[in-house]
């Protein structure tokens, strides 16, 4: 996703990060996680797999919980405190993001 490739150079620690470009990836990304939510709830092919159906939701739904905590912490205020606690949350959340992306692309074919 390129709204989350622009959020990974940000947040990059060399990265002299714009506030309000940073606010805006963030609000763009949490959007297309709805949308693959809102797509994925109405792919007749992947609801026709009621087991990787189930787990996509489920597996979604922690990845967007994950999201709506970290966003939730992180504000501006608290990244300006804590560039390196945000730096370590972020990369957590991405990785966290990247592995359900990489299941994503397997299960559901």
């Amino acid at each position: 996703m390129e709204t989350q490739a622009q959020l990974v150079t940000a947040t990059r620690p060399d990265s002299n990060y714009d506030e309000r470009e940073l606010v805006r990836l963030r609000g763009r990304f949490q959007k297309e996680m709805l949308t693959i939510s809102q797509l994925s709830s109405s792919d007749p092919a992947l609801r026709a797999k009621p087991k990787i159906f189930a787990e996509f939701t489920r597996r979604q739904g922690e990845i967007r919980d994950q999201l709506h905590r970290h966003q939730a912490k992180w504000m501006l205020r608290e990244i300006e405190r804590d560039w390196d606690g945000y730096s370590a949350a972020t990369a957590a959340l991405r990785k966290a993001q990247d592995d359900f992306f990489a299941w994503a692309k397997t299960a559901v074919v």
